[in-house]
């Protein structure tokens, strides 16, 4: 039979090539790249064929992979293969949004024989001709996430991965693949619902440049997943994207269209919270906590979040009871917590609380009640297993009881340890599954309780477990400059209205940051990281402005700041509550690349599109260079229409104009900062409307 193509996608946002021939069914073209997966004698065995698969039976790659059938429909491309002789079936599903140009790839592996199997290795395998590449990925580590840095491919193997669990410890489910010299490239997501993998390999065949092979998915590190006949198994969720120019930023706008809609959004407009955590951490005392939720309520905050310290009756001092969720009856609230929750509504916020619910300490009643719903670890505390349905349903009911008794209308969920092995050989796939079905349920009991995610701060910040909730910490680290560096590197896989930012907050002193005490409204003292062991004044123009585009929270001392300082900052709050269904929406567009979390000079610049209404909030901000003005060419515009922009000031002195669509793409935006003397970081906010 002739050659016959099957495109997916439009050359506006993209197209996919798969190719038919003589039995065979390929890849053949990724956006602007070919892909060598043909099944035929082209290239060595490691680089050809659909997957990487090892069984008990052995390995199969390359052409021990025969098309079975494949079915087109639209925009989508269901195709299944014969492996092992017919007894294991792939069914790859390839689906390409033509609105954003994104594609997902969904594997599956059926026992299609008589005899039970055991899988040791399943990744999805994407192969381009042999070129010079180099490839881009993340480092993310506590207080340092989503650092990354382009590398040469120039042989052997680059493995990515995560701490069991804990999928953005460590490494990052993302990857970026350009030929050296163009301006095209590609980006790969793997969605966690277990631990993950993603491998690059330099494969040369004599001596000439190197094929680059790309498998994903499930990790191997303890994979021994035994299917019984009948049964399949599926592997992570993939997404590809190009890269029109070859750079990571680029693709970002079109993940975030892609992504938010695929999440709950019961919270279209989330509240602006206050928590205690960088007030006194642990230390939680009454009255300190009335004089904050004062002063919260002046600045316009409307939840009031209880964070870690006020749980664990037994041996309270300074203990960690975690696993036991009942109030302390002798520090903290003493038994009175419900009193204080009444007493925060009263003042007109809504009540919160934080748990680290998936394990507990060993002397914890639930553990010494029931040890067998338990699995130790290397951490202090051993992980509750949820794929035991009495184990599940405590947890949940748990959750269901705190959230019920204390009328919460915010739930902080932490996650501060990584998972032992998986002793099933199923790499966490079923404790992932049960873990989004108890979230799903506890939110369909409690629909009106925000559940903020947090795992050591961003440790599990993965595109998958977002649907775990409304909206999650970016880092543990809230110091403006580095939150601003830390959220850009987060942006090039997480849609940044997804992500809460905490503004810390105290009034500068020797205590804080080694200087005399100041009344100058315009600068506060910030949390140098994730403490305030190295602090640092800042401008509160500057602080705050960096926490605008997200989940607005605010930390720290608030009570300490002065009246003036106090309605400087209600300016902020007010303008983010005026654009935050906006901001929620908003897709990003970087107009300044990612840089390292140390640098300290240049600029910052991020465009916040509403995909609805075509608004943006372009946040620009000034760290040390030369220069007070700059010009930042804007993306997404409408090149016909003119739009109005406005400088926005914190004490409403806008400034506006109207400038055509074509002269913000074409020259840009020229933000100017108000630099002082000597160069302190600055910020300029500006609305394209």
């Amino acid at each position: 039979m002739p050659t016959k193509d099957h495109i997916l996608g439009n050359p506006e946002t993209g197209t996919v090539l798969f190719r038919e021939d003589e039995g065979h069914f390929w890849l053949s073209r990724l956006f602007s790249h070919l892909c060598c997966w043909d099944g035929h004698d082209v290239g060595p065995q490691a680089v050809r064929g659909p997957a990487l698969l090892k069984t008990d039976r052995g390995s199969e790659e390359g052409k021990d992979f025969e098309v079975d059938q494949h079915a087109i429909n639209g925009d989508s491309v269901a195709v299944s293969y014969r492996a092992s002789g017919g007894e294991l079936k792939l069914h790859s599903a390839w689906s390409l949004c033509p609105e954003t140009g994104v594609l997902s790839r969904k594997d599956r592996l059926e026992n299609a024989g008589g005899d039970a199997v055991t899988v040791q290795r399943l990744l999805s395998r994407i192969t381009l001709p042999p070129a010079k590449y180099e490839v881009y990925f993340q480092h993310s580590g506590w207080c340092n996430e989503s650092q990354g840095r382009w590398t040469d491919l120039h042989s052997g193997t680059i493995k990515l991965g995560s701490r069991p669990g804990r999928f953005t410890d460590d490494g990052a489910p993302y990857l970026c693949i350009r030929e050296k010299g163009t301006a095209t490239g590609l980006a790969f997501h793997v969605l966690p619902d277990a631990n993950w993998c993603i491998q690059v390999s330099a494969v040369h065949q004599m001596n000439g440049l190197p094929y680059a092979v790309i498998e994903l998915g499930l990790s191997d590190r303890d994979l021994q997943h035994v299917l019984a006949p009948g049964e399949s198994m599926a592997v992570p969720e993939i997404l590809v994207q190009h890269l029109p120019d070859g750079q990571p930023e680029s693709a970002a706008p079109a993940l975030h269209s892609f992504m938010n809609p695929r999440y709950s959004d019961a919270f279209p407009e989330p509240p602006v919270i206050y928590n205690t955590w960088f007030h006194e951490f642990m230390t939680i005392d009454p009255d300190s906590m009335r004089a904050q939720l004062e002063a919260a309520a002046e600045i316009g905050c409307e939840v009031f979040v209880i964070d870690d310290g006020w749980y664990g009756p037994e041996e309270n001092d300074r203990a960690q009871r975690i696993g036991d969720w009942r109030e302390r009856t002798e520090t903290a609230f003493c038994g009175k917590l419900k009193e204080f929750g009444q007493e925060v509504r009263a003042a007109g916020l809504g009540f919160g609380l934080w748990v680290e619910p998936e394990g507990a300490i060993d002397d914890v009643p639930v553990r010494r009640e029931h040890p067998e719903w338990f699995i130790p670890n290397e951490s202090n505390r051993a992980q509750l297993d949820l794929e035991n349905p009495e184990a599940y349903a405590w947890l949940r009911d748990d959750m269901i009881r705190v959230i019920e008794t204390y009328e919460l209308a915010w739930l902080k969920v932490d996650f501060n340890f990584a998972l032992a092995r998986d002793a099933s050989g199923k790499e966490h796939s079923g404790y992932v599954s049960a873990l989004h079905r108890l979230w799903d349920e506890v939110r369909e009991r409690c629909p009106n309780t925000f559940i903020e995610g947090c795992a050591s701060g961003a440790m599990r910040l993965d595109l998958k477990s977002l649907e775990l909730c409304d909206g999650h910490f970016p880092s543990d680290n809230i110091h403006p400059i580095e939150v601003s560096h830390i959220c850009q590197g987060n942006m090039l896989r997480i849609p940044p209205g997804r992500m809460t930012r905490w503004l810390g907050v105290h009034a500068p002193n020797e205590d804080f940051v080694g200087l005399p005490i100041s009344n100058d409204i315009a600068r506060v003292a910030v949390p140098g990281g994730a403490t305030w062991g190295t602090s640092e004044e800042l401008p509160l123009d500057y602080a705050a402005s960096v926490m605008i585009p997200g989940i607005l929270g605010i930390t720290g001392t608030p009570s300490s700041l002065t009246t003036e300082t106090r309605k400087r900052l209600r300016q902020y709050v007010d303008f983010h509550k005026h654009w935050r269904a906006r901001i929620r929406r908003s897709v990003a567009h970087l107009l300044t690349p990612p840089q390292p979390l140390e640098t300290r000079t240049g600029w910052v610049a991020t465009q916040y599109q509403d995909p609805e209404s075509g608004d943006s909030l372009v946040f620009a901000y000034h760290l040390r260079d030369g220069r007070e003005t700059r010009l930042f060419p804007l993306r997404g515009l409408n090149r016909d229409k003119d739009y109005m922009v406005t400088k926005r000031g914190p004490d409403e002195t806008d400034e506006s104009e109207t400038i055509s669509g074509a002269e913000l793409m074409d020259t840009g935006l020229a933000a100017s900062c108000n630099v002082g003397f000597p160069q302190t970081p600055a910020s300029a906010i500006y609305s394209v409307v």
